[in-house]
């Protein structure tokens, strides 16, 4: 008889070191080989309980951003105080691999990985030690942008504000195409500010109480910036900082329009969540699923901006607001890789079917068996989208001089934060008097862009839909293939799904030593 065998492998802090030590734990006794790593070495079988954590892509009306992860626990015995060393140990943040496999197996080249995220707590009891884990994300929890004024500009130079002003205020951070951006007064003997902390494409355009300045010079260097003259009227720039420098002190709110990331495909949602993961949050390449960010600019590679001058914000919500703008949705996979894609209609090979058995229902390859299903409350259909699109970060509503203040176009754009873009379909309201309106705020720039998503959602809502819990059974095999976002096919010979229906799996636990899946569902 095979015995399956969990392996956690736990990297955890030991002062007496002082530093990282690796530590293994498995659900049976397991004597590595000498080619294996680690080499030579008895794991003991310590685990009573394998991870099981619970995760969901979105909920409700919500539309895009992070999964939604409970925590779950791994609990390991601790009968004979074996483990009560461990207690000065510090775990917290630190990274957990769960793998599984035969016994016999090279190790860890002969084991799956079940799952891959980070520790959060551990508690001690008289006899087991409680593990709590968390997915990846806890990862990018993490500051966007904790670089911050040093207060030394003088009026001899510099552009980092003074300790009566901008001294240790986190200087302000964007990515893509902005408006309106209020930027940092960084020199005010000098007339400079800067409105990104590092380069920009262009700066398109400075306001001045919502009148335009002309454009002057483009600097090479801040000391160059420092030197000039600029000529009354206009405003020069040094790009390599994403700073502009006036002529007159100005006495109404400065703003200015600007483009951050080299080129228009810099600026999509898949390349600034690409850049929030990987430069902001340090996530390594190698854990990014690629495909999946060539799939999303492939569906939908508009431009957005995202900015931001606040202090305490995270790259995980920042990713937030990036990846809503086009629906899209982010997660960390078991094997603690980066996903993303897009909410749409299931689509594509099922990689389940789901049976009920008995009657006519014979479960083939590729089919896993239903031992329950329910379904759950779905809010009614959508009949109408209004979608905020062209964002600007400093809303006018007074303040404004000069022409400004008359221009017909100008006035309402600078009072408004956001454009609605709309799509509707009355039919709706004919099978579905209380059909709902979504409104929803994206970071999308161009009027085409936000209309046809607007109308993308309005085709995929409108609809109604059906959202079901299912337990099923499944092998290490099947489990893997039916991760968050992946499609299955629900056939029961009742409420009409006698030819099976594909939906979304939109939320998963898995309890593998018991061989069971629990899975919501939606299509």
């Amino acid at each position: 008889m095979t015995i399956r065998i969990y392996v956690a492998e736990i990297a955890a802090w030991d002062p007496a070191l002082p530093g990282t030590r690796s530590l293994y734990f498995a659900t049976h006794g397991l004597a590595t080989a000498a080619g294996d790593t680690p080499a030579a070495t008895y794991i003991a079988g310590r685990i009573s309980q394998p991870a099981s954590i619970r995760r969901e892509i979105f909920a409700g009306s919500r539309i895009g951003g992070r999964s939604r992860v409970s925590l779950g626990s791994m609990i390991l015995r601790n009968e004979d105080g074996g483990l009560d060393h461990l207690a000065g140990y510090a775990f917290d943040g630190r990274p957990v691999t769960i793998r599984v496999g035969d016994a016999g197996t090279a190790y860890p080249a002969g084991f799956a990985t079940l799952f891959q995220g980070v520790m959060d707590q551990v508690e001690f009891r008289r006899r087991e030690v409680e593990i709590r884990l968390r997915d990846r994300a806890l990862e990018l929890e993490v500051p966007l942008q904790d670089s911050r004024y040093a207060g030394t500009s003088t009026a001899a130079g510099g552009i980092e504000g003074t300790a009566d002003d901008l001294k240790d205020k986190v200087k302000p951070w964007g990515r893509g195409r902005l408006f309106e951006v209020p930027p940092a007064y960084v020199n005010s003997a000098k007339l400079i500010f800067q409105a990104h902390d590092g380069a920009a494409a262009s700066i398109d355009a400075v306001y001045v109480g919502g009148n335009a300045v002309t454009a002057g010079a483009a600097h090479a260097s801040q000391a160059a910036l420092e030197s000039a003259s600029v000529t009354p009227g206009q405003y020069d720039s040094w790009l390599a900082q994403s700073v502009f420098r006036l002529q007159t002190e100005p006495q109404k709110a400065v703003t200015c329009d600007i483009a951050i990331g080299a080129t228009a495909a810099d600026r999509t949602v898949a390349a600034i969540a690409r850049h929030l993961v990987e430069s902001r949050a340090g996530i390594a390449t190698a854990d990014l699923a690629i495909a999946d960010l060539a799939a999303l600019d492939a569906a939908n590679a508009a431009e957005i901006g995202y900015w931001t001058d606040r202090d305490g914000v995270t790259v995980a919500e920042a990713l937030d607001r990036v990846s809503a703008s086009i629906g899209a949705y982010w997660w960390f996979d078991r094997q603690g890789r980066f996903r993303m894609a897009r909410l749409a209609e299931p689509a594509g090979t099922p990689a389940l079917t789901l049976k009920l058995p008995g009657g006519d229902a014979v479960l083939g390859e590729g089919d896993a068996a239903l031992t329950a299903f329910e379904f759950l409350p779905v809010e009614l259909p959508v009949w109408r989208v209004a979608l905020g699109y062209r964002h600007i970060e400093l809303v006018q509503r007074s303040g404004l001089a000069g022409a400004a203040l008359s221009d017909e176009a100008r006035a309402p754009y600078l009072a408004e934060e956001y454009r609605i873009a709309k799509a509707e379909d009355a039919a709706v309201l004919t099978a579905h008097p209380g059909a709902r309106e979504l409104r929803l705020d994206t970071r999308l720039v161009a009027t085409a862009a936000a209309a046809a998503e607007a109308a993308r959602l309005l085709a995929l809502l409108k609809v109604e839909r059906q959202k079901l819990r299912v337990t099923v059974r499944v092998d290490q095999g099947q489990a893997d293939s039916i991760d968050l976002g992946r499609v299955v096919r629900l056939q029961t010979g009742r409420y009409g799904l006698a030819a099976g229906k594909d939906f979304l799996v939109i939320g998963q636990e898995l309890d593998l030593r018991r061989n069971r899946a629990e899975l919501i569902l939606w299509g």
